[in-house]
């Protein structure tokens, strides 16, 4: 076993403790930008926007977001099924599309071939992967996103990947002994499904598998599952929050505080029937704008509820949790 506690890393340092009051007039300059290149470039936004009364000149940053609808995913699935594919959300040129995923119920989204969303990135450092680590991605590769969005970002920080995928649990276990793995991505559930297939081939999970970190999620991660893991593997076990359309929308660091919101997404915790923007503290839908140049998601709802809490962190993070 590797040490347990790693301190938290940092993507880009600068960017993420950037003072709040900073961090509120970069968003505001991405969120005028991606607008306006969606506004000029979108079928489907021109149509949307019209549609709502906006005009260009509408919108000049932040303290006019609220001004825009909100995007639904039964809103791009109509339009994919009358706009072949990405339903006129896409803003660039089919030539620059390097792949298309299909996530389930066949919703279409386009891959670019320079990929520059860096949030994924930013949590994998938060919770302590560095250059060298043995990384097994266990999400899946077959047809949607997230795993081609993980295996980018670790890229991009100097992660060796290993691309398993889902199932063969018996082959994961061998891979993960024999080549001294030291970090997990994926499930919460899978995870702990391979530390009990390991222990039926009599494995010593504290001596035979080198686990020192994992980044979980697309479940609900229990408490009594997070120590459950930790435990038997003597592993640290931190969460992350998105969707495949908006990215990561939030990351835990080890500190365990609240999810840190990414520098390049805007998240918004509205009121589901206003779309208004509700008091810190307050529970309401999660909403976010990602800054995409390829397939922008303006407003885009996610369906799940949550609440701001505007806390410092000892991990030095800036910004609402």
């Amino acid at each position: 076993m590797g040490n347990p506690i790693k301190e938290s890393q940092f993507f880009n340092q600068e960017r993420e403790t950037m003072d709040w009051e900073k961090r509120k007039v970069d968003l505001d300059r991405k969120l005028l930008k991606t607008f306006q290149h969606a506004f000029r470039n979108s079928k489907a936004y021109k149509e949307i926007f019209h549609s709502a009364g906006i005009e260009l000149s509408d919108i000049q940053g932040l303290e006019d977001l609220e001004k825009l609808p909100i995007l639904r995913m039964n809103e791009l699935v109509e339009r994919q099924k009358k706009d072949m594919p990405f339903g006129g959300f896409e803003t660039i040129d089919p030539s620059k599309i390097r792949r298309i995923y299909i996530n389930p119920g066949l919703i279409w989204q386009p891959g670019e071939w320079d990929y520059q969303d860096t949030s994924w990135a930013e949590a994998l450092c938060s919770v302590g992967f560095k250059k060298g680590d043995r990384i097994i991605n266990t999400f899946n590769y077959h047809m949607w996103p997230l795993a081609f969005m993980l295996d980018e970002s670790l890229k991009r920080i100097g992660g060796i990947v290993i691309p398993t995928g889902v199932g063969n649990t018996l082959m994961q276990v061998k891979i993960m002994q024999m080549l001294k793995v030291n970090g997990f991505i994926g499930t919460p559930s899978f995870i702990m499904t391979l530390a009990q297939r390991a222990e039926g081939m009599g494995l010593d999970l504290k001596k035979d598998i080198s686990l020192e970190t994992a980044l979980v999620g697309a479940e609900i991660l229990p408490e009594s599952l997070r120590s459950r893991i930790e435990d038997k593997l003597e592993m640290t076990v931190r969460q992350v929050y998105g969707t495949v359309f908006l990215g990561c929308i939030g990351y835990e660091c080890r500190h365990m505080t609240g999810l840190h919101m990414p520098d390049n997404i805007l998240v918004e915790v509205v009121d589901p029937h206003t779309g208004r923007q509700v008091e810190a503290g307050a529970t309401g839908e999660i909403v976010a704008t990602n800054f995409n140049i390829s397939y922008p998601m303006i407003r885009m709802a996610t369906g799940d509820l949550s609440m701001f809490a505007r806390e410092s962190c000892p991990c030095g993070r800036t910004g609402p949790m």
